[in-house]
């Protein structure tokens, strides 16, 4: 009979071996919402990293949630509180359609950084367009400031070493 586990001790750390049967349980069981990932790997003593591998490796095909570390922006965070508390999505479609588990979710709405005030749809459109204007206008008020920051540095320069450092219009190169 095959061993479901086995300790081994390294240099500094004590190694947990799993054999096949025991891992997929594990996974079924946060697959099924039985276990959180962070209850596995206290209750099993297993880094963040192999229980990801174990997900990979032995999740079932039709699983909905996506378990993996996703790279969801903060904005998406924002709107997905936002569509949950206004009921447009429930905790579980809305960790459905940002990929994300539903105790994520769940943080995302305890957590006060998300919870700001989300603009409406007449107040920000989500096209491109506005999208673009915005980083436009962001990007015009930035060169605006350097280029006020520059022209004082001339000032600067000019009145400590008394030069002029701007080409006078009209005059000749020599």
């Amino acid at each position: 009979m095959q061993f479901e586990k086995k300790e081994t001790e390294t240099k500094n750390r004590k190694v947990v071996h799993f054999d096949v049967r025991k891992k997929k349980e594990i996974v079924t069981e946060i697959e099924q919402g039985n276990l959180k990932i962070e209850e596995a790997i206290e209750k099993y003593s297993i880094s963040f990293r192999r229980l990801e591998a174990w997900i990979d490796t032995y999740a079932s095909v039709d699983n909905e949630l996506n378990l993996r570390r996703s790279s969801v922006s903060n904005y998406q965070r924002r709107r997905a509180v936002h569509e949950v508390n206004n009921q447009t999505h429930t905790i579980k479609t809305a960790a459905k359609a940002y990929g994300v588990s539903p105790d994520t979710v769940r943080n995302w709405l305890s957590d006060e950084r998300y919870s700001t005030n989300f603009p409406s749809k007449e107040a920000m459109p989500f096209d491109n367009n506005n999208r673009i204007n915005k980083i436009e206008q962001n990007t015009v008020k930035a060169l605006e400031l350097k280029i006020a920051a520059l022209e004082m540095m001339i000032d600067l320069a000019e009145e400590t070493y008394e030069i002029d450092i701007r080409k006078k219009c009209g005059t000749k190169q020599q």
